[in-house]
């Protein structure tokens, strides 16, 4: 996290967030006015996200318009639907989310389909070098 911290504050350009989680890294580039480019897979994690956004937008420390959020995993080439599997809602964490059911050590599964997108073509509408990118998968 340090790192990537650093790597904002002292590069410009545009930030890549594959696996963005619920944010944290996303509202801090965001903060700094840098363009986003955020892939998440998990819905619950998107909706979390989203939140944080609304927030950092009503205290006036970002705009909505610097995030390009994608409900979608992130890869070489495009796939309009891949399942992902991970625990159920009430398991408490999504830490074992897979492309593979046999890899979710739980009894109680939920599957989410979503695209997979090139992340090459998604990024070259920024108007902007890409500074850094941050890849965080299970």
């Amino acid at each position: 996290v340090d790192q990537i911290q650093r790597l904002l504050l002292e590069t410009p350009g545009a930030y890549v967030d594959v696996g963005a989680n619920v944010g944290f890294m996303v509202n801090f580039a965001t903060n700094l006015k840098r363009e986003v480019f955020a892939f998440e897979p998990i819905s619950y994690h998107v909706a979390k996200l989203c939140e944080g956004l609304s927030a950092n937008v009503r205290e006036g420390w970002t705009t909505k318009e610097l995030l390009h959020l994608y409900h979608a995993a992130a890869g070489p080439t495009f796939q309009s639907n891949v399942t992902i599997t991970r625990p159920s809602d009430h398991v408490g964490k999504f830490d074992q989310t897979s492309l593979s059911r046999e890899a979710v050590h739980q009894r109680e599964v939920v599957e989410e389909i979503i695209p997979l997108l090139e992340v090459d073509q998604v990024i070259s509408s920024s108007q902007q070098a890409v500074a850094v990118v941050k890849i965080d998968v299970q």
